[in-house]
């Protein structure tokens, strides 16, 4: 998967999955973190790596710099 960001308000991640929901799977989760809800926002998951490195190349052109791969 690529892992846009994790947020602490649930309305940014709900807009960051909506501009991306368009190129791949997206999804938010709930995490929490010592009492602290989080909002974790994912593409994928991907077929394999190469897909993956390709959309978390994308999206980094896109304006998420800090997108990261994630080996699940």
């Amino acid at each position: 998967v690529v892992q846009l960001g994790v947020f602490g308000n649930e309305s940014n991640a709900l807009n960051l999955k909506r501009k991306f929901a368009k190129i791949a799977d997206a999804d938010v989760t709930q995490l929490n973190v010592s009492g602290r809800q989080l909002y974790r926002v994912r593409l994928g998951p991907f077929a394999d790596e190469v897909a993956a490195k390709e959309i978390e190349s994308r999206v980094r052109h896109m304006g998420v710099p800090d997108a990261k791969l994630l080996k699940l």
